[in-house]
């Protein structure tokens, strides 16, 4: 009956009615279009917290990660990996290489893309392994020399490390110095060096200074050559303007000095200067012939200072002509030679002529011979003097020539 009855609708309600029946329909697909919708966000949210739960398991117990460590590095790096397979790939080729379980901890906590990050470790990983091992690394050192600069499990081979290696090869001949070179400048070498190595090398042969003072200019002072190019440069002006010679070591000492070590430490070394009476002629002259005289400790040079000018009355212009005084052990070298010339001035025993340099800075054999045993008949105890068993003050020592003690 309900289905035979004949509906009669004006046409206006009856466009109203059809709109009305679309929009219901055109709803229902929509409904449907977000349920759908929302069941693959759903899905894709469980997947992301399965593979997350199974990558902080996996650092937890394959690698020893900490708990905190291993949900941080998931919460980063969310698609590390799904799948035991290939982190267990990496995980064995570095076991294979004398890797410990210290060491993989501390390599992947360092780098843990290291573990998602191959698509075939025996084809990426395993040739930066071998090359590194080609340098010249032993392999026990290996795995230390990796902890201690982890980039390079994951920079180009061919972009990167090969390019380095064969730079530094160039400048230093031979593998074991290009090791020693890379260990000291850590993590400078992750920068582009081809700005900063290359056209700084470069400067230094333009402006005359020698291969071989390069060579010893890279083996000592590597991280300074890692400096902006244009800095340095301006450095470089600024050490000719001193008149530094291009071709000599003092020249590299003072782009080292001025460069590597930060003003308040060569200030500090000004001012200790400068509270012993030195004048700013005095500290450039010390200074441009040891510009290593501004790189000592403050402890060290205020002792050194006190016993060369308070107890052994030399003036600040006569230790300013041998800052390489400087240089040497306080206790070993300066107070031992200082004490016996001491005892010598007291007694009246030097007659020639003798310079700071002739005591402190001659080799120990000589000194002995000249200032120890050739007054020994005189003075039976200068070697303990010399020794530090005996003060120099002592008033045995200073009241007759042919007094002992």
């Amino acid at each position: 009956m309900f289905c035979s009855a004949k509906l009669r609708v004006p046409l206006s309600n009856s466009r109203a009615f059809s709109n009305i029946c679309s929009f219901h329909v055109t709803g229902l697909r929509h409904n449907a279009s977000y349920l759908r919708l929302f069941e693959r966000f759903s899905s894709a949210a469980a997947q992301d917290e399965q593979r997350q739960s199974f990558i902080v398991s996996y650092l937890v117990n394959s690698c020893g990660l900490t708990q905190k460590r291993a949900v941080s590095i998931s919460l980063t790096y969310k698609s590390l990996f799904d799948r035991p397979q290939k982190p267990d790939s990496v995980l064995a080729l570095l076991r294979n290489h004398g890797f410990t379980d210290a060491h993989i901890t501390k390599l992947i906590n360092e780098i843990p893309i290291l573990l998602g990050n191959y698509r075939s470790p025996e084809k990426t990983l395993f040739p930066r392994l071998k090359f590194l091992s080609s340098m010249g690394i032993a392999k026990d050192d290996l795995p230390n020399f990796i902890i201690k600069h982890p980039y390079f499990l994951v920079r180009s081979l061919e972009k990167f490390t090969m390019p380095l290696y064969s730079f530094l090869k160039s400048v230093l001949h031979s593998n074991e110095k290009v090791v020693t070179t890379i260990k000291r400048i850590g993590w400078c070498s992750q920068n582009d060096y081809t700005k900063t190595l290359y056209p700084n090398v470069a400067l230094l042969k333009e402006v005359g200074v020698p291969a071989s003072k390069i060579k010893m200019f890279l083996s000592n002072y590597s991280r300074v050559l890692f400096t902006e190019h244009v800095q340095f440069r301006g450095l470089v002006n600024q050490v000719m303007k001193l008149r530094f010679e291009a071709s000599t070591t003092l020249f590299l000492e003072a782009i080292y000095t001025q460069l590597e070590v930060n003003k308040p430490i060569r200030e500090r070394c000004r001012k200790v200067y400068k509270e012993w009476g030195w004048s700013d002629a005095d500290i450039l002259y010390a200074f441009k012939k040891r510009p290593l005289c501004l790189l000592l400790s403050e402890k060290k040079l205020t002792r050194t200072l006190d016993f060369l000018m308070n107890k052994m009355g030399f003036r600040a212009g006569e230790i300013a002509k041998t800052p390489y005084i400087f240089s040497h052990s306080f206790e070993g070298v300066i107070i031992r030679r200082g004490s016996v010339l001491k005892v010598l001035v007291l007694k009246g025993l030097i007659k020639e002529k003798w310079t700071l340099s002739s005591v402190f800075l001659t080799p120990e054999k000589y000194f002995l011979k000249r200032f120890v045993a050739r007054y020994h008949d005189s003075i039976t105890e200068l070697l303990s003097v010399y020794r530090g068993e005996v003060d120099p003050l002592d008033k045995r020592l200073s009241e007759g020539h042919d007094q002992s003690l």
